[in-house]
């Protein structure tokens, strides 16, 4: 569907370079209509799972087919890839384009960004358009028919490929699923855009030409129409740059940055990035502390790791973050420890825009000291169990005190070495 697509814009882009710019803009509405038809009556299948995909990135609903629940996420994991270069990028080999499926060929768009930023998309949408205007200018020069007609249609092949496949990846409109020229994996499209240049550099005049002494045998309509185009293509590709701005300046891109998306079966995943065990991120950001309800600190985050604070009391309750184990209240917490309040909150900037910064601290509802006498209790009477507290006006859960203590925690504590050099602290 994409390439036939890609054919018929093709086809009315040449209508317009053939000075025929009404009879391309209804061609355009004709094809919009036809497009809008197909979406409604379902037909093909595949055009209507594209334009849902568009519609709704963050939602897959319980009636959706497999492959459809699959390109919501994709398209979800797309949008977080672009909006985490930022400005300036992750750098090279150091983004997580690997998250995105086909990111090699469909979308080599979103890597790109991620890794090189707003900057190094706006450099490859840069020499994208000099190409493109670059067969524009040519027919501009040509005198013969056949030669303007290749040149022109070089330039806007090139250009409308190009914006398809970036604007889809942008969310602009809806996939189409063809290649990127010069970048997509792929012998044969790598070919073929090479072959189009090459073409280009066949087709230029062997001397310089002044278009103002130029006399061409061509209707003047020919010439104005050209002239028109070098100014839509540009504008075209301004707004890609426009759209990608929107999904990648600090200010404006947090709601994409960390909105959650949601599967088929009402469970919901997170831009990976935002991970508290994300190499893109840890290493930036100060973990908060957790707090009992008088203020005492119960976990916090030291140059060495976390601290956990009579460790082996609380692990069941708070978990071990410094092995890697995100469970109870620190994989609970996450979010705000990480500095997150919700999926929409716009406090959060990856770490290359913002520099280090610190978590929220949490306080909780347990009493230190409660907790702490509710597991004497039951190490002194050697019960194996929990015993939890709660404050029946407000509903407050005070303590949680539980024994035995998860699977090897036990053991590890007891053969922990406060001086080796990279063991995590406990108080």
């Amino acid at each position: 569907f994409g390439p036939l697509l890609l054919l018929a814009l093709l086809l009315l882009g040449l209508l317009w370079a053939q000075g025929y710019p009404r009879q391309s803009a209804v061609g355009f509405v004709g094809l919009l209509a036809l497009l809008t038809v197909a979406y409604a009556i379902g037909v093909p299948a595949r055009w209507h799972d594209r334009v849902a995909m568009w519609r709704q990135p963050w939602h897959a609903s319980k009636q959706d087919s497999a492959q459809l629940a699959e390109g919501r996420e994709n398209i979800a994991r797309v949008l977080w890839s672009i909006s985490s270069g930022g400005i300036t990028g992750q750098g090279l080999g150091q983004g997580n384009p690997d998250d995105v499926e086909a990111v090699e060929s469909d979308f080599i768009f979103s890597a790109i960004s991620e890794e090189l930023g707003w900057l190094g998309g706006a450099a490859i949408l840069s020499l994208i358009l000099v190409l493109a205007m670059t067969g524009l200018q040519l027919a501009r020069l040509r005198e013969d028919a056949l030669a303007k007609t290749l040149a022109s249609g070089l330039g806007l092949l090139t250009a409308i490929q190009a914006a398809l496949t970036i604007g889809g990846s942008l969310a602009l409109w809806p996939l189409t699923g063809i290649t990127l020229p010069f970048l997509s994996y792929g012998g044969s499209s790598l070919l073929i855009s090479f072959a189009a240049l090459g073409v280009l550099i066949g087709l230029a005049p062997p001397k310089k030409i002044n278009l103002a002494e130029q006399e061409f045998p061509f209707p003047e309509r020919v010439a104005k129409s050209l002239k028109h185009l070098q100014i839509v293509v540009p504008v075209l590709f301004l707004v890609l740059l426009v759209k990608a701005a929107w999904l990648q300046w600090p200010v404006l891109r947090d709601d994409v940055l960390k909105h959650q998306h949601q599967r088929k079966d009402a469970t919901f995943v997170s831009n990976p990035r935002l991970d508290g065990q994300n190499r893109l991120v840890s290493t930036h950001i100060v973990r908060g502390s957790l707090l009992d309800r008088n203020g005492l600190v119960l976990v916090q985050t030291t140059p060495r790791g976390r601290l956990y604070n009579d460790a082996e009391m609380f692990s069941p309750l708070v978990g071990l973050q410094s092995r890697g184990q995100r469970v109870g209240l620190e994989r609970f917490l996450e979010g705000p420890l990480m500095g997150q309040w919700d999926a929409p909150s716009r406090q959060f900037r990856l770490p290359r825009l913002a520099g280090e910064r610190r978590g929220f601290d949490v306080r909780l509802t347990i009493d230190q000291k409660l907790q702490k006498r509710a597991y004497e209790l039951l190490e002194e009477r050697g019960y194996r169990g929990c015993i939890v507290g709660i404050e029946p006006s407000t509903g407050k859960v005070l303590f949680a005190a539980s024994r035995p203590a998860p699977s090897g925690v036990d053991e590890w504590l007891a053969g922990y070495d406060a001086n080796h050099p990279k063991a995590p602290p406990f108080a």
